[in-house]
């Protein structure tokens, strides 16, 4: 059974709420008409204009969120900032396994990569590799 693309769209939103995570809008369109809906781009928008008029999300600087969670939206500039600043220092550590002949691939996984980065109980951040 393949989902609508309203229920791809209610879906993917309500997956990053569960990580109390907006989604961006273009990452939205891109990964639901990517994924099963390549033929219903002019779709999009007016889905999602439903939806927020049905007030089950709301859009706000081009971010995404369940309604009642606009709070993440308002987070999200500060999580970009950890998430770029935590790239920047892996950075030299993500070369130097890039160099290592048998290393075929150095991807950024997990909250980095979704820029929603989680501060653990010692106030550190991590940082997932796919090597």
């Amino acid at each position: 059974m393949q989902l609508t693309l309203k229920e791809l769209i209610v879906c993917h939103i309500n997956y990053r709420d569960v990580f109390n995570a907006p989604v961006s809008k273009d990452a939205l369109k891109s990964w639901t008409l990517t994924h099963a809906h390549a033929n219903e781009t002019e779709d999009f928008d007016s889905i999602v204009g439903e939806l927020i008029e049905e007030q089950l999300i709301v859009e706000k600087d081009g971010y995404i969120a369940i309604v009642g969670k606009e709070q993440i939206i308002e987070n999200q500039p500060q999580k970009v900032k950890i998430t770029e600043e935590l790239l920047a220092k892996g950075r030299s550590f993500i070369k130097l396994f890039s160099k290592i002949s048998f290393i075929r691939y150095v991807g950024v996984s997990g909250s980095g990569a979704a820029e929603n980065p989680t501060i653990n109980s010692k106030d550190h951040v991590d940082l997932d590799l796919f090597v």
